[in-house]
Order: C-alpha cells, then sequence, then structure tokens
C-alpha cells in the first residue's frame, strides 16, 4: 500500500462513487477502482459493498478512514518541511566579541526578518579559538577579526565567511 493508494481510498470514500472520485483525482475511473481493489487485495477485506454505482462504505472502511486522513496530513506536512529545508532549520553563527557585540545584533535583526523560519544560534568568544565544534564545545573564528556561519544539515551552507572587519591592518 503506498501514499497514492491512501489518497485514492481517501477520495473515494469521500464521494462515494469511483466516477466522482477519479474526476476529483484527474484520473481514470479503472484506474481507481484498481488502486481500491488492490487495497482490499492487501488487507484481505472489503472496503466498499458495490450498490449500483453507489457505494457503501464497511466498517473496515470507516476505521482505515480515520488512519488514512491522519497519514496523508502527516507525509503532507513532512513534503513542506523537506522541500522547504533550505528555507528552515538551525543557521548557526560565530564572531568575535567585537563584531558579535556591535555588528552581528543588527545583521541577526535583518536576516531573522528575512528569514523568520530559520532559527539563528549566535555566539561570541575570542579570536584564535577552534570552529569546527561550534555550537558544541570549542567555538569561534580562528581568524581575527572575522564571524563564520554555517548550517546544519546543508553541506553547500557548513562554513563560510560571512563577515570580516574592515580595520584590520
Amino acid at each position: 500500500m503506498t501514499i497514492r493508494h491512501i489518497r485514492i481510498f481517501i477520495s473515494v470514500y469521500r464521494a462515494m462513487n469511483m466516477t466522482r472520485a477519479a474526476e476529483e483525482l484527474h484520473m481514470a475511473q479503472p484506474a481507481v477502482t484498481r488502486a481500491i481493489q488492490e487495497m482490499e487485495h492487501y488487507c484481505g477485506v472489503r472496503l466498499f459493498e458495490r450498490l449500483g454505482r453507489h457505494l457503501a462504505a464497511t466498517e473496515c472502511a470507516k476505521e482505515l478512514y480515520g488512519y488514512a486522513v491522519h497519514i496523508d496530513d502527516t507525509f503532507a506536512v513532512m513534503e513542506r518541511r523537506l522541500r522547504g529545508w533550505d528555507t528552515a532549520g538551525v543557521l548557526r553563527v560565530g564572531a568575535t566579541i567585537a563584531i558579535g557585540n556591535y555588528e552581528l545584533p543588527r545583521i541577526a535583526r535583518r536576516f531573522q526578518a528575512e528569514n523568520p523560519d530559520v532559527k539563528l544560534r549566535a555566539r561570541r568568544g575570542r579570536a584564535g579559538v577552534d570552529t569546527r565544534n561550534h555550537g558544541r564545545r570549542g567555538g569561534l573564528s580562528p581568524n581575527r577579526g572575522r564571524a563564520i556561519a554555517g548550517r546544519d544539515g546543508c553541506p553547500a551552507l557548513r562554513r563560510r565567511q560571512a563577515y570580516a572587519d574592515r580595520a584590520r591592518g
């Protein structure tokens, strides 16, 4: 049984008619009928009693409907979260004390306004501290006067220089 079968079942259950369900799903009616038959075969039970062109849900179908709606809703949420992964998640930022105190708050506010689904985790520390374990132990940029930014789970944005002191000499 696949998510496709579940979505077809939900549509048939709501319409109580294979033809109307097929129209709503933009599918051919025989494909909808076949999907319901596959589900019935897979589960080993009848989901609908056929009454001419109309259907009546069995007790099993009534029970399955609640689960099917829950699964479909959960799957839709998962798809939205995964498809929007590049615009959501956690951004970890490390900065020296000077940049962290004076520049980072302004940059962070602007970033949060433009990216409300991204959680921003900022950390300030002394220059010369190791960044490889930023967010766990260790800390910030080994390069004086720079801020390093990275995204969890996004290799393309793992680490990059986000800001450099203009007054370096």
